[in-house]
């Protein structure tokens, strides 16, 4: 059953009382018949873009998109999108159609859409227009492309990724069709702009099914990620880990929460491996340095898929620091704060929890092999419970952990003669010390200490 929010009936009732056909359409008609409230609405109208305006005149409206056929018109604060029944021109440009012409039909506007569960429509009273099949396919938890899977993708290649988001959001099987044309024009999303791919990508892998959905479509990630393709089928050769490093980024994708600086980290947080394989006299695979070679890879991607600077430090932290666990002394985990921070750090924790819980998929024919399997992760889940629960007493303590916390400052320092990157140079110095046990944290205590030193 759809249930419309005033702001839809009312935009359903000045249309209807102008003598207009309406109807809500795409993702919010979805929403509603899968049990969930949408958090948008759009409303597709006989009326053309000029009636539009005239039907709402009242109203404040948003017009950019007006030559498109779109106004967004703000009803009792919500910002509802309606768009005058259309075809869409020639796609030159993989993206958007050089031109759109107005028709008097829904059929027309629903058969130029991407999926078919986004090319249902609903009246006033809720009852649902179907042209293409989507009920059905909704019902299945099929994705497939209205019409021909070729032609909808070559018109706007982001719906290669778009099909990957709902497939990983909504946990639908993409349509045989669908899947082979995504595949074979995965490399049209050359065409589309950085900030789209980002955006795209970061809500798949922020899906319940993300970890199935890269892995099935591991050649599309491989177009917009090439430095992950070193990563499938890598044979890791170390007891530790008894599957491949794309394996293991998957199950530990999968395991972290859908955070999206959590789960970007996961994506990448080994993708240093390759570049700094080596083995031992013993066959033993190892990887000294990965993390430090992740960062510099990763950093090239994240910028050229133009995430924001907070994001890609906070990704770029992840993954330099996800790699040993620390001792959940309270030493340690002080130490661990001060290089990452208090919003870092139970980010941190679980990333390293998820890592370790991804290093196998137990093998359950073998029960001495699954019984140590199991035991190692254990200990290492275990361990960072306790790093975790040390972390939390050193904070609720308010124990000293960073400069802020020092009691004593840059101010303190140049009365007692300090200059320049020297002050720093002593506060640092100061706050290893306060660290390591070897000094309260007690300004007089701090002076003679550093008197001491000099």
């Amino acid at each position: 059953m759809i249930v419309y929010p005033s702001a839809v009936y009312i935009a359903f009732r000045l249309l209807g009382d102008s003598g207009f056909e309406s109807y809500a359409v795409g993702g919010a008609v979805r929403d509603s018949l899968l049990g969930k409230k949408p958090s948008d609405w759009d409303i597709a109208t006989s009326a053309l873009p000029d009636e539009i305006c005239r039907v709402f005149s009242s109203y404040n409206k948003i017009i950019i998109g007006i030559k498109h056929g779109t106004v967004a018109v703000i009803i009792d604060g919500s910002q509802i999108e309606i768009t005058s029944f259309r075809k869409d021109g020639i796609y030159s440009d993989a993206r958007h159609p050089e031109a759109v012409s107005f028709s008097a039909s829904l059929k027309d506007d629903v058969m130029r859409r991407d999926f078919t569960v986004n090319a249902l429509a609903a009246d006033i009273d809720g009852n649902i227009i179907d042209y293409v099949g989507g009920i059905d396919d909704l019902n299945a938890g099929v994705l497939r492309c209205v019409g021909v899977a070729d032609d909808r993708l070559n018109e706007d290649a982001l719906r290669i990724l778009r099909a990957m988001r709902f497939a990983s959001e909504l946990g639908f099987e993409i349509e045989s069709e669908t899947k082979l044309s995504m595949k074979a024009n995965a490399s049209l999303l050359s065409m589309i702009s950085s900030e789209r791919i980002s955006a795209e990508l970061g809500k798949t892998i922020c899906g319940k099914s993300a970890s199935l959905v890269l892995n099935e479509f591991s050649d599309v990630v491989a177009v917009i990620i090439p430095e992950l393709e070193k990563t499938f089928g890598f044979v890791q050769h170390n007891p530790h880990h008894s599957l491949t490093v794309w394996q293991h980024t998957l199950e530990v994708l999968s395991h972290c929460s859908p955070i999206p600086a959590l789960r970007w980290a996961a994506l990448l947080h080994d993708i240093g491996k390759p570049a700094c394989f080596t083995r031992d006299i013993f066959g033993i695979g190892h990887f000294k340095g990965h993390a430090d070679k992740g960062v510099y890879i990763s950093h090239d991607i994240l910028s050229r898929l133009r995430m924001s600077k907070a994001d890609t430090e906070l990704i770029l932290y992840l993954i330099k620091y996800h790699y040993p666990i620390p001792a959940p002394s309270i030493k340690s985990v002080k130490k661990l704060l001060r290089k990452v921070g208090v919003d870092r750090f139970f980010l941190l924790t679980e990333l390293m929890r998820a890592d370790n819980m991804g290093k196998h998929i137990f093998d359950a024919d073998n029960e001495n092999k699954l019984a140590k399997q199991k035991e190692k992760v254990e200990l290492c889940v275990s361990l960072l419970s306790r790093v975790d629960e040390t972390a939390r007493e050193i904070l609720s303590s308010h124990d000293c952990f960073s400069l802020r916390d020092l009691d004593i400052n840059g101010d303190d320092l140049i009365k007692l003669g300090y200059r320049g990157k020297d002050i720093g140079r002593a506060l640092d110095f100061l706050l290893d010390a306060v660290i390591s046990g070897e000094v309260s944290n007690n300004k007089e205590e701090l002076i003679s200490h550093l008197e001491k030193k000099r």
